[in-house]
């Protein structure tokens, strides 16, 4: 089996690579293709990749030099892209500060600017994989997913799912809360990616949210990993997506973000030039130093997240560095694992994941893509019915679906009337004036990676 990986120059391969290695023998896979549009990066990626594998693996890693060369022959092609690197995340940052409004890298101002970048690259890539590897399974790994995966569809309905590992780490933190395995809990979960809630938890059979969530003590710890007051989780009645804070407390979002030294994106973009400039040093043959390199890089990431249960902890008994550095990218690769393995070996398992609707979510179009419970098998994936959301809830996902089309059309056509209505109606923005103002800032400031759009000016008529 071949996987196709498109944006290898990311940090994260080495991970991603060690974890499929780990299970090479009951995927079948023999080879995994590196592709970049930065060959300097994804040279350093292999470099390091090698580092933390056996010395003779038995896995092919070619790093090619095209697209097509990466896709021939591939079984899955999954693709973890970054238009502009880590400093145009930076950039959308800013700029969304500087206007009042929650910056963020996929949610917001900061989500909108990085999608209009991505959305046709990611488009054009799809429409290769059609082509060149038709039967082959797309698993898209990049930001913002909702509206990425709503773009590929419009070119590669079939054998495409996004994917991202927040559900799942929300079922083990509830497991943990709870002091049951991860396991033997069932989650009923609908919503957009990075605007889902909890609806149910079950445990042989037994339902155990409205409980967990009426019990004060179970609440308050509850609430410590998923970054709300325990009063809101029982306001709701449900457990949001800790991505949900910037619309239940978007002005302390705000404030807190105008009083970091750096943006996250300003902070990633430090660390990956000097982890690349020390890196680059290294010779191959350097595997332990260039393995400890790697792992003390992860640390640094993790320390800045947000999530309150990061791999990293400064206090744990110290461990076998290839080990650390499998754990730091087990997340998205688990997810991505667990749909390869059930569609290899015909074994069912539930995953939550990115696929257009169908007639499961009432409320939304059938071509929607929504994040919902599905089935994986080897028949390929079933959409499972979206639980009931609560009314507000699901009038938020409606807005933000709407959002989400708009955005994709004003990228694909390069239309800046259509971004600023995009984003005008986005509820964070809520403001035409705010809106025009921050994507003709954006085009302006992306415009080498906008070829789509004309000339950012006011009397523009597109």
């Amino acid at each position: 089996m071949k996987i196709a990986l498109v944006g290898a120059g990311s940090l994260r391969t080495p991970s991603l690579v060690s974890l499929f290695y780990d299970h090479k023998k009951e995927l079948g896979l023999d080879t995994i293709a590196l592709f970049d549009t930065n060959q300097q990066r994804v040279a350093v990626s292999k470099k390091l990749t090698k580092a933390i594998l056996p010395e003779s693996p038995g896995l092919k890693l070619p790093v090619c030099s095209t697209i097509a060369e990466a896709l021939s022959g591939a079984d899955f092609v999954i693709t973890s892209i970054r238009v502009g690197m880590q400093d145009a995340r930076a950039r959308d940052e800013r700029i969304a500060l500087q206007h009042g409004v929650i910056g963020q890298e996929t949610t917001g101002a900061g989500g909108f600017s990085y999608a209009l970048r991505t959305v046709p690259v990611m488009v054009e890539y799809a429409e290769q994989i059609e082509k060149r590897c038709p039967t082959a399974w797309l698993i898209n790994f990049t930001n913002p997913s909702s509206i990425v995966t709503q773009a590929i569809c419009t070119v590669r309905t079939r054998r495409t799912v996004g994917i991202c590992d927040h559900p799942q780490a929300m079922r083990e933190r509830i497991a943990t809360v709870l002091g049951l395995p991860t396991d033997s809990l069932s989650v009923s979960y609908g919503g957009l990616n990075h605007l889902g809630w909890i609806t149910s938890v079950r445990h042989n059979g037994k339902e155990l949210l409205s409980d967990l969530l009426s019990n004060a003590e179970k609440r308050k710890n509850l609430s410590r990993y998923f970054l709300y007051d325990d009063e809101l989780l029982e306001f709701l009645g449900v457990v949001p997506n800790e991505y949900l804070r910037y619309f239940y407390y978007p002005s302390r979002e705000l404030r807190k973000l105008l009083e970091l030294d750096e943006t996250r994106g300003d902070f990633l973009s430090r660390i990956d030039n000097e982890f690349y400039r020390e890196t680059e040093r290294l010779p191959n043959e350097a595997r332990e130093s260039l393995a400890q390199s790697l792992c003390r890089y992860m640390d640094k990431r993790a320390e800045h997240y947000i999530s309150p249960d990061s791999p990293h902890d400064a206090g744990s008994t110290p461990v076998d560095v290839r080990f650390k550095i499998r754990e730091h990218g087990y997340s998205y690769g688990a997810v991505a694992l667990d749909i390869m393995s059930a569609l290899v070996s015909g074994v069912e398992r539930e995953v939550i994941v990115n696929q257009q609707v169908g007639d499961r979510f009432p409320g939304l179009a059938p071509d929607d893509v929504a994040e919902l419970t599905c089935r994986v098998g080897g028949d390929g994936i079933e959409v499972l019915p979206a639980p009931e959301l609560p009314r507000e809830a699901l009038a938020l996902v409606q807005t933000i679906k709407a959002y989400e089309r708009l955005v994709v059309e004003a990228a694909l056509k390069g239309s800046r009337q259509m971004a600023i209505r995009a984003l005008m109606h986005h509820p964070l923005v809520a403001s035409f004036e705010l809106a025009r103002d921050l994507v003709d800032s954006y085009l302006h400031e992306h415009a080498r990676y906008l070829p789509r759009f004309c000339t950012v000016s006011r009397n523009t008529n597109d």
